[in-house]
């Protein structure tokens, strides 16, 4: 069974507004945070800076070629160079849809441990055991911030940890943004 595939989207630029002075009865309007994107397939919103780091563009990721499964958002201040290991970046995935634990970990497994070539594969139990029990619901959000050899992942069910291995970041890094996603 091959991994679920991710297609890119382009996300349509933010559309600027014509400001004008508000008539003095009128109170001032706060500024519009800074602009992100939309997954068209998922609309799913992404916010314009995560970690520092600007928002560059979003995808999906299908699995059967139908199920909408979750929408992932990529952030780097040099998008040039995404898959050098030494560029610092982020990946920001929302789920669209609930997803049972266990099914989305296996999907991961099956996409990240080709990547690791039988290195190092200790660090992808290490990773799922950053994860409190439960499935994942609609919305929940899983952020992973790669830079060298490290990852620092939190999640909005409580995940919050890092992982030291440039072999497992690498292919993490290759699973959501390399050739064959």
């Amino acid at each position: 069974v091959a991994p679920p595939k991710v297609e890119e989207s382009q996300t349509p630029p933010a559309k600027k507004s014509s400001t004008t002075e508000p008539p003095a009865s009128t109170p001032p309007v706060a500024s519009p945070p800074p602009p992100g994107g939309v997954e068209p397939k998922t609309g799913i919103t992404f916010p314009g800076e995560v970690n520092n780091q600007p928002f560059l563009g979003a995808g999906v990721r299908y699995k059967f070629g139908v199920a909408k499964i979750y929408a992932v958002g990529v952030y780097s201040s040099n998008k040039s160079e995404l898959l050098d290991p030494s560029t610092s970046k982020t990946i920001r995935v929302v789920m669209a849809r609930s997803v049972g634990q266990a099914k989305f970990f296996a999907g991961l497994r099956e996409g990240v441990e080709p990547r690791m070539k039988g290195r190092d594969l200790s660090k992808v139990d290490e990773f799922i055991e950053l994860n409190p029990p439960g499935d994942f619901n609609a919305g929940d959000v899983v952020t992973m911030a790669l830079s060298g050899g490290t990852m620092h992942y939190t999640s909005s069910r409580g995940a919050d940890g890092k992982i030291e291995s440039a072999t497992f970041v690498n292919a993490m890094a290759d699973l959501y943004l390399g050739e064959d996603p």
